[in-house]
């Protein structure tokens, strides 16, 4: 009699450990996961979700996706840990069927044709009309990178006059995009394209060291209006605060203020994402306003 109360407690035991487990580790019961990526692909419905606030070249970049007949789904930024989770086995599903499609190494293609996008991104819009130059408090934007350390950066002006690309190649291949960009605000957004750091997209406490690592080595050679150094401090900070509870309540998006009262200045990580087997992108933003 006790053998099979001992057994029935362990099959419970087991059945709740392989509740959690699928619950949080394959985000099997959120909308997004492998499950439901192969019913999706059944149906014919075909898309690629994405994490984070929509960018302003979002319809652009739809239009791309929809010509290789799929589309992206933008989830927002408050998300729980097994929604990325699932995500993640949802999107390699989709990949994997696209890439089935067009060939070995398209999704790598695609990421080039959307840095692409990137790159020729004019008005910086707010929500409901575009914003000119008369209208900005800030001035047009001036490269923040020292040439003098980095050879190999290009500084492209946009149309507004306001805005603008600043691209930096590392010497082993690595790149760093730098968008400069706001109109109230003077925001500079570094998105890291790395292959030196490899490590699952939902460990934030990693990518948020890895973030700030990045960003202290590129110091040397920055000279922008924003106490970046600062900055970072008070991120490190953040962190360390949450590295008791395991950094379980690290958020993408999280404002972190590092100085000033009527003019804020903060720093976000928002963003880190797979873009393939080997290279993953991190984006981490400093602002300060409103000017």
């Amino acid at each position: 009699m006790k053998k099979k109360i001992t057994y029935g407690i362990l099959t419970i035991l087991l059945l709740i450990g392989l509740y959690f487990g699928l619950h949080f580790a394959f985000g099997l019961f959120t909308p997004f996961n492998f499950w439901t990526a192969g019913q999706n692909i059944k149906n014919g419905k075909i898309q690629i979700v994405e994490i984070g606030e929509m960018p302003l070249n979002f319809e652009q970049k739809q239009k791309l996706a929809n010509s290789y007949d799929f589309s992206f789904y933008l989830f927002g930024c408050n998300v729980s840990t097994e929604i990325i989770n699932g995500t993640e086995y949802y999107n390699k599903k989709m990949i994997a069927q696209l890439e089935n499609k067009f060939g070995a190494g398209w999704w790598t293609k695609f990421q080039n044709q959307l840095d692409s996008i990137d790159n020729v991104a004019t008005n910086i819009q707010t929500q409901t009309e575009q914003v000119h130059s008369s209208d900005c408090v800030r001035g047009q934007a001036e490269p923040v990178i020292q040439k003098a350390d980095y050879p190999n950066t290009t500084f492209n002006l946009q149309p507004d006059s306001i805005s603008a690309i600043e691209t930096v190649t590392f010497d082993n291949g690595d790149k760093l995009v730098i968008r400069n960009w706001g109109c109230e605000y003077y925001v500079l957004t570094f998105r890291f394209e790395t292959s030196k750091y490899q490590h699952d997209t939902t460990d934030l406490g990693f990518w948020f060291r890895t973030a700030d690592r990045l960003m202290t080595s590129m110091l040397g050679g920055l000279d922008a209006p924003i106490d970046i150094k600062r900055g970072l401090v008070l991120l490190d900070s953040y962190i360390l605060l949450d590295e008791k509870n395991g950094h379980k309540n690290l958020q993408l998006g999280e404002e972190i203020d590092f100085g000033g009262n009527d003019i804020r200045s903060l720093v976000t990580v928002d963003r880190i994402e797979k873009i393939n087997d080997k290279n993953f992108g991190i984006t981490i933003s400093f602002a300060t306003g409103p000017l």
